[in-house]
């Protein structure tokens, strides 16, 4: 049986609301073909939460039960992205469906040439190769990460699974901290600004480039790419090679255009409005389901965003994004308008102060990070903005840190007592 022989195998895709042949023209069905990109399609439509029921069903079985789960495998080139028959859900294809056919194109016994095989056992179709290219059509993994993996914002450096991977949030805390960023102190006021800002970040790059490990890898195994990160300052300090091919890029949200086909958006830096970045539709639809989200709501507060981006056509689109919120005036990374209003006042009240992303020296290895800590007393005591407290999770997390911290950690319930009114100690230190 040759090629030209191939009866239509007809699938149903919920994302289109339409029929595919997985043999397209070979069967001659006139039904359009299934392809790498719906393929990928159907995956990011599956991995919403109202949609996981709504599978790609086998037409020929006519069962409702008759469906597949689109899988992806890593290379180290290409993602294989393919269907493969929904778990425990054999008997509901018929025994002629090629779903599970050994092969379709055997080796012809009476010709020196061999076809082919399009259809191995185990239940799995063809795998198809779906090349790295640009992120608007990539395809996101939705298998359970183990606990040490990077974080649901990872960014996954370079082609090859061999390459080192850190999450993109835990490596924009760690610029923070190492950058300054996050202290301020009396001296401060009137001096930092959106410049200062985005040098120290720069600084902190360098710094990590250098010293080797996870944080390193990020920057020096980029794709088609090995240079000193652009920061989006000015073009003229760009120290990159002649046709760069990906970059980090960072600065502060200037706004972001209307959606595209695709349901991309184009971001624009205020430091370097020249150079747009598209953040592909996943991008934002992992944002618009962050309730502490600052790339949607950024009109707010004044937003900062780091991406890993790679050049395509010309334009600069990011596969990986972390965003947030800085206080209005000290620019203080900030989750609420209640801990905006406590990096704000500790400011105007000249105190010296850390905001803390990562959990403190003492409490390494505990997943507990207060919101404030003084620097300007003895006991350099911790403050908590309790906005939260009428929620039993969150009022539980503040009971955990009183029983690590003890009296240190001071509690402001802005829902019971105004900011002007939180008693803070005495400035006992410089």
């Amino acid at each position: 049986m040759g090629p030209d022989a191939v009866k239509p195998h007809l699938l149903y895709f919920p994302c289109r609301n339409a029929l595919f042949d997985w043999f397209g023209e070979s069967s001659g069905s006139g039904t359009p073909p299934v392809t790498v990109d719906l393929l990928a399609e159907q995956r990011q439509f599956e991995s919403y939460p109202a949609n996981r029921s709504k599978r790609v069903t086998c037409h020929g079985c006519a069962h409702p039960d008759a469906r597949y789960v689109i899988c992806l495998l890593h290379g180290q080139s290409t993602d294989k992205v393919y269907p493969r028959r929904y778990p425990n859900s054999q008997s509901a294809h018929k025994p002629g469906c090629y779903s599970y056919a050994e092969e379709l194109f055997p080796r012809v016994a009476d010709s020196s040439e061999a076809v082919t095989a399009t259809t191995r056992a185990s239940g799995e179709f063809a795998v198809l190769k779906h090349p790295m290219a640009d992120p608007e059509y990539s395809i996101i993994s939705m298998r359970r990460r183990n606990r040490g993996q990077a974080d649901a914002a990872a960014a996954t450096v370079g082609t090859a699974s061999k390459h080192m991977t850190i999450g993109l949030q835990r490596l924009t805390k760690e610029l923070l901290h190492r950058s300054g960023i996050c202290e301020w102190h009396p001296g401060f006021a009137g001096k930092r600004n959106e410049r200062v800002f985005n040098g120290r970040i720069k600084g902190a790059i360098s710094d990590m480039m250098a010293g080797g490990g996870p944080t390193s890898a990020v920057f020096q195994n980029l794709p088609g790419a090995s240079f000193v990160p652009w920061s989006f300052l000015d073009p003229n300090e760009e120290k990159t090679p002649h046709g760069m091919t990906a970059c980090v890029g960072f600065g502060f949200v200037e706004g972001l255009g209307a959606e595209n086909e695709h349901g991309a958006r184009r971001l624009t830096l205020r430091n370097y409005p020249e150079c747009p970045v598209v953040i592909p539709r996943r991008i934002l639809d992992r944002e618009g389901n962050n309730p502490r989200s600052a790339l949607l709501s950024h009109l707010a507060h004044p937003t900062w965003a780091i991406f890993v981006a790679a050049q395509y056509d010309g334009l600069w689109k990011s596969h990986a994004m972390v965003s947030l919120r800085v206080s209005d005036n000290a620019l203080i990374p900030v989750e609420s308008q209640h801990e905006n209003l406590m990096a704000e006042w500790l400011a105007a009240e000249g105190r010296a102060f850390r905001r803390w992303l990562l959990p403190p020296p003492e409490v390494k290895g505990r997943k507990i990070v207060p919101d404030f800590q003084l620097l300007d007393t003895q006991a350099k005591e911790y403050v908590e903005v309790g906005g939260l407290l009428a929620r039993p999770d969150y009022a539980e997390d503040i009971r955990q840190k009183k029983s690590i911290f003890g009296p240190s950690l001071l509690v402001w319930d802005p829902t019971r007592v105004p900011l002007g009114s939180f008693v803070l100690p005495p400035r006992t230190r410089p």
